[in-house]
């Protein structure tokens, strides 16, 4: 079976706890990605969705939002468990963490990451 392993981006940005919403919607606004992992000492808290963003009041700090929105995956869960875990948290990315340090981010997930698994090889 595909795994997360397979597709996930190994380079991750994650935003630090104190981050500002205001400098988030700036990073949304020059780059055309969403759902950034925030983490705080090295431990991720959580996920800020991108409609948090839009409705939350500016001086909030992001790890305030993410710390609602806990959702991950395993490098060796298969691409169908992602694909439905995201649709449960309505994320079109999750974090892919560790089975034996699930604070330890070790790369991102995209929903497009994985409906390619599902496409036709080429040669």
């Amino acid at each position: 079976a595909l795994k997360v392993r397979d597709f996930m981006i190994r380079e991750v940005t994650a935003l630090p706890y104190e981050t500002p919403l205001a400098a988030l919607r700036l990073l949304f606004q020059e780059r055309d990605y969403a759902g950034y992992p925030v983490v705080r000492g090295g431990v991720l808290v959580g996920v800020v969705p991108p409609s948090e963003v839009i409705r939350s009041a500016a001086c909030s700090k992001v790890g305030e939002l993410a710390e609602r929105h806990l959702v991950y995956v395993y490098p060796d869960e298969s691409v169908q468990s992602a694909l439905e875990r995201m649709e449960e948290a309505g994320l079109s990315r999750l974090p892919v963490v560790e089975r034996e340090d699930p604070h330890r981010v070790v790369g991102i997930i995209s929903r497009d990451d994985l409906l390619r698994a599902y496409l036709p090889q080429r040669n």
